[in-house]
């Protein structure tokens, strides 16, 4: 039988608590504070294109499309709590998106 693969110093195997979600998450947002929106964008994608690469092909567009719904799951939430820290949101926020032209 094959042994686990070894991730690394603290790796369980079990799902992860909150507690260590929010940790993990409080320490790679000191890295992306301050940087601007095509510099965190540019990180995040590679990030995630390095998590998707861990999974067999036959199983990467349902890992990606789990974690794009989750990803649209938490923007209300995250979207709260940046507005409530900022006191508000931008004048403007809640207006309908313009109508696209062209394609």
């Amino acid at each position: 039988m094959k042994s686990p693969k070894d991730y690394g110093p603290g790796y369980t195997g079990q799902q992860p608590t909150m507690r260590q979600v929010n940790e993990l998450v409080n320490k790679i947002k000191t890295h992306l504070q301050g940087k601007g929106p095509e510099l965190q964008g540019a990180a995040l994608c590679d990030l995630l294109a390095m998590y998707i690469a861990g999974h067999h092909p036959s199983l990467r567009d349902d890992a990606l499309e789990i974690h794009i719904n989750a990803v649209r799951a938490l923007v209300p939430v995250n979207e709260a709590a940046l507005f409530e820290h900022y006191g508000g949101k931008p004048e403007g926020w809640d207006d309908p998106p313009p109508t696209r032209k062209g394609n």
